[in-house]
């Protein structure tokens, strides 16, 4: 990548960042995506390592795999409404992301999407999802998490490796998946009458 750009402007008329379009530029800090841009591409911030912050559109309506893959100083991200998709791995291992809300918009989260998230404390999701795939909250930072009554299957090892999750409803969950909660520190576990596997 280019190791020596700190900031870049993206206009709203490139409809999408291309793939690997600013792979492992890690003096990248700061990004603005203008109105217009509803895509972010595959790879396209993976390993920006020193990356702070992304000023996000309205118009955003899919965050694709590995997007922002590694990158480790990267604290907040703002989905608006309107995004439908946070793809497999998008940030993975983003290691101070404290905080994401996910907007009812949004009916996918791809696998391994926040995995490594060590500093992830607090998340609001998408009361459309149906599913919490395979590993996207390991290693997670969550004391709690409200499962929406939307999501009928939670995928293996999900939250693998929560260790301060105390708590977790799945009065709604119909088929939970193996380990999805191994080495969680549940204490309280509500489930519900239809649940199945």
């Amino acid at each position: 990548g280019c190791t020596s750009l700190k900031n870049v402007t993206i206009p709203g008329t490139l409809k999408r960042v291309s793939k690997n379009m600013f792979y492992g530029c890690s003096s990248l800090v700061e990004v603005t995506l203008e109105s217009g841009v509803n895509k972010i591409g595959p790879y396209s911030f993976y390993q920006c390592s020193n990356l702070e912050n992304v000023n996000v559109p309205k118009t955003l309506t899919m965050v694709e795999t590995w997007a922002f893959g590694y990158c480790k100083k990267l604290k907040t991200f703002y989905i608006p409404d309107g995004c439908t998709m946070i793809d497999s791995a998008a940030f993975y291992y983003c290691q101070i992301l404290n905080d994401i809300q996910i907007p009812n918009t949004v009916t996918s989260i791809g696998t391994h999407c926040f995995r490594g998230c060590g500093s992830l404390a607090d998340i609001t999701l998408s009361n459309a999802l149906k599913t919490i795939q395979y590993r996207v909250f390991d290693g997670c930072a969550f004391f709690r998490i409200r499962i929406p009554d939307s999501v009928t299957t939670i995928g293996e090892n999900a939250f693998l490796m929560c260790k301060g999750l105390k708590s977790v409803n799945l009065k709604h969950v119909e088929h939970i998946g193996s380990w999805a909660f191994e080495r969680a520190s549940l204490t309280e576990v509500t489930l519900g009458n239809g649940v199945e596997s």
